[in-house]
């Protein structure tokens, strides 16, 4: 469990989404892709990707390295990617977003449900992709879970969007309120 300084500092980071870019993205064995943000339609079902997830999207279709690589991404990034460059199709494994309707997995959950097959492919180092503010508790349920962990530089990538129907997703405040709770009750779950 991580001691409450740690907590802190990963607090901190989640508060201002200034998580400092890490190793060499070409070493990466593959590419992870967690969303933030995203709209459900009457039924409970994934209606659209979000303004976040498609800027995630944008941002790896854009970079050279991470195009490359093999990708397990949240439904709305996968889908978003695909709309940018129907090409990199066949490196994508989608992973779902909706549980049952109205009812989304969490970062931890998906980690966990994709766990197994990275590593019977051999996958150890994993570039971490996420919404800057959302970057820090991904990054470290990812090394919980195993793997070593590189993150490409998203500083200035998406932005809070005040008309989700997701609270956590409309501003840095609201956000705040939640990583707050988040962060230390994942350390106390052993998530993190």
């Amino acid at each position: 469990m991580y001691s409450p300084s740690k907590i802190m500092s990963l607090v901190k980071l989640a508060e201002n989404g200034q998580i400092q870019p890490k190793g060499n993205l070409e070493d990466a064995d593959e590419l992870i892709g967690f969303s933030f943000g995203l709209i459900l339609d009457e039924r409970g079902q994934l209606k659209s990707s979000g303004p976040v997830n498609h800027a995630l999207a944008k941002f790896i279709v854009g970079n050279e390295i991470l195009r490359e690589k093999n990708m397990s991404l949240q439904e709305e990034i996968a889908t978003a990617v695909q709309q940018e460059d129907r090409t990199l199709s066949d490196q994508i494994d989608s992973l779902k977003t909706i549980k049952k309707p109205g009812q989304t997995y969490n970062t931890h959950e998906l980690i966990e449900t994709v766990k197994p097959e990275l590593l019977a492919r051999g996958v150890g180092k994993l570039a971490v992709i996420a919404f800057r503010y959302h970057l820090p508790r991904a990054e470290a349920e990812v090394r919980k879970a195993g793997f070593e962990t590189l993150l490409p530089d998203l500083s200035n990538v998406g932005d809070f969007d005040p008309i989700s129907p997701q609270y956590q997703a409309r501003s840095q405040e609201d956000w705040i309120k939640r990583e707050r709770i988040v962060i230390p009750l994942f350390a106390i779950l052993n998530r993190i």
